[in-house]
């Protein structure tokens, strides 16, 4: 089980970078700055569109950028936007009947996706970025743009 996709890691590379940025960034630099396939930040930057988390602009002075301050936009949100966290919502295994009924441990995993889920609401884009230490794994290439 993973909770975070790449879909949803490279949405928040996307997002540190937007946040680290001091204009708007066209898809090609972000990709390159966060070491995702343009093609694919595309059709995430798509999305985040869509959930008006950022905005595009085509043209001269074009790009993308934070469409709301980054101490307004939540983790949960960036991973709701592109690939929201599954639930257990019934016994994986399709071995109980009852099916609003969990059995203790799917009751336990679900509980932990949900204080997940908490955190994420909990934890701001602006939290991340202004931390000491870099907001993600790996993402030194993103803040020094190397």
């Amino acid at each position: 089980m993973t909770l975070v996709s790449q879909t949803s890691e490279y949405a928040l590379r996307a997002m540190v970078h937007l946040a680290l940025a001091d204009q708007r960034r066209s898809v090609r630099e972000i990709a390159e700055a966060a070491g995702i396939p343009t093609a694919y930040l595309g059709k995430v930057l798509k999305q985040l569109v869509r959930a008006r988390l950022v905005s595009a602009k085509r043209g001269p002075g074009g790009g993308v950028a934070l469409a709301e301050p980054a101490d307004r936009i939540t983790v949960y949100d960036i991973v709701n936007a592109v690939d929201p966290i599954e639930h257990v919502r019934r016994c994986p295994l399709g071995h109980v009947k009852d099916e609003l009924r969990l059995c203790p441990l799917h009751e336990r995993i679900e509980g932990a996706i949900q204080h997940v889920e908490d955190i994420f609401r909990a934890t701001t884009l602006h939290e991340l970025v202004r931390d000491t230490r870099p907001p993600l794994c790996r993402v030194e290439d993103i803040i020094l743009g190397s």
